[in-house]
């Protein structure tokens, strides 16, 4: 008795190559802005960055992924497609990096919320009393220039 054949492995992960040299790894989600669309969109971004290491046998390459956009809130992020050279799917292995990655990544940022809400709460306040330092000081008549004398030679 034969066993059935196994479907082809598809990878949720792909990556990217970007006309400037980036690589990123990152998901497609389903909801595209169509064909016709000049973008691509895209979720979980993480760019590759080479790393040298040196090991008993010589040199090694050690991957990393960081974060490709850190400051939005964002989940799905578009790219231009004429800025893409190619997109290509990740085999298993490091496919199931990538996943580690995102996992760990989002736990850091549940438990760096929970850990620092307080001073992030406080800091909050003194941005905001700076805030309204500055609206009162701009009402304020201390900061407008005195009259000075005429330059003009008696």
């Amino acid at each position: 008795m034969t066993t059935p054949a196994k479907p082809p492995y598809v990878s949720t992960c792909k990556i990217i190559k970007l006309v400037n040299g980036e690589e990123i790894a990152c998901q497609l989600p389903k909801e595209q802005l169509g064909d016709k669309s000049p973008l691509l969109r895209i979720e979980e971004a993480f760019v590759l960055r080479v790393a040298p290491r040196i090991v008993q046998l010589g040199v090694e390459e050690s991957i990393m992924l960081v974060r490709w956009n850190n400051f939005t809130p964002d989940k799905v992020i578009s790219i231009p497609k004429d800025k893409i050279i190619s997109i290509v799917n990740a085999d298993k292995t490091f496919t199931k990096h990538y996943d580690n990655v995102r996992s760990d990544y989002a736990n850091y940022k549940i438990k760096f919320k929970e850990k620092h809400a307080k001073e992030i709460n406080k800091l909050n306040k003194l941005v905001d009393q700076f805030k309204d330092r500055e609206r009162y000081d701009e009402d304020d008549d201390f900061f407008e220039e005195p009259d000075m004398p005429s330059k003009k030679l008696h």
